[in-house]
């Protein structure tokens, strides 16, 4: 996932860009709009809390987006190659809002890429515990 490259939607990034949509960098490749993985997870780390807040929306995106696609398997083994489920959690800490906030949407949008029930599934599941009590399960 270091040549792939995404928009801020989390869309594949293919042919050229304009300038005006923000997806040029100063990454490892410049010349190319978009941003690979491993800059999105790099920039997460960002000093900047809006830059770190943008890229965890931004892989957030991407995951989401990408969850059913063809780059499904390759995306779902380079974030456990890279422990990106790491960096999410320690993402959560944040001192600031906006990114951990970015880093929970971050980390949902991750598990369910790697399969993971979503949430309204979990609470209907976790629905009959709540009326149950212990020696009255049923």
């Amino acid at each position: 996932m270091h040549e792939e490259r995404f928009d801020f939607s989390g869309q594949l990034v293919t042919g050229e860009r304009r300038e005006e949509e923000g997806l040029h960098h100063h990454g490892e490749r410049p010349e190319l709009a978009g941003y690979t993985m491993a800059e999105l997870v790099h920039l997460s780390r960002s000093t900047v809390p809006a830059q770190r807040a943008s890229a965890l929306r931004c892989l957030a995106r991407c995951w989401e987006m990408q969850r059913d696609s063809k780059l499904a398997p390759l995306l779902r083994r380079w974030t456990r190659d890279a422990d990106v489920a790491v960096l999410m959690r320690v993402s959560l800490d944040d001192a600031h809002a906006s990114a951990a906030h970015a880093a929970l949407d971050a980390a949902a949008s991750l598990s369910l890429l790697h399969g993971a029930p979503p949430a309204p599934a979990l609470l209907a599941a976790a629905l009959p515990a709540q009326t149950c009590w212990r020696g009255c399960e049923g």
